[in-house]
């Protein structure tokens, strides 16, 4: 029983699947001029592996007590997997302005800037 939990615990550790991947936030910035609502960052994909069947969907958000504003996605696609969304005519991502790059194409950084409507609950919240 102990052997068992040690190899389980072992090929887990392996798995890359389940290896968190870093993807940087650089300079994120939230400001509010009069009625609106100016958001920024750069994502630092750089370190960012996709494998060819897989899809990496990154959707900034503005949050606080428990209201949620999605802002454009960004979808890094492996080969198979941008290759699957092509041929059906569909994708993961949703909403105007989303972005999508295949992972052979994919850029080092990208950078995310957005004005939307302040609202008064928006004071005080988190990117």
């Amino acid at each position: 029983m102990k052997r068992n939990l040690m190899i389980w615990v072992a090929l887990m550790s392996l798995s890359p699947v389940l290896q968190a991947q870093d993807v940087k936030v650089d300079r994120p910035v939230m400001e509010r001029q009069s009625d609106r609502l100016s958001v920024g960052m750069n994502l630092d994909l750089s370190s960012l592996e996709v494998s060819s069947n897989r899809a990496v969907l990154l959707t900034p958000v503005i949050v606080k007590d428990g209201r949620v504003v999605e802002l454009p996605s960004v979808g890094i696609y492996g080969r198979n997997r941008y290759y699957y969304y092509v041929r059906n005519g569909a994708s993961m991502l949703t909403g105007k302005g989303e972005r999508s790059y295949r992972v052979s194409q994919q850029p080092s950084g990208v950078e995310i800037a957005e004005t939307l409507a302040y609202e008064p609950w928006m004071d005080g919240a988190e990117l």
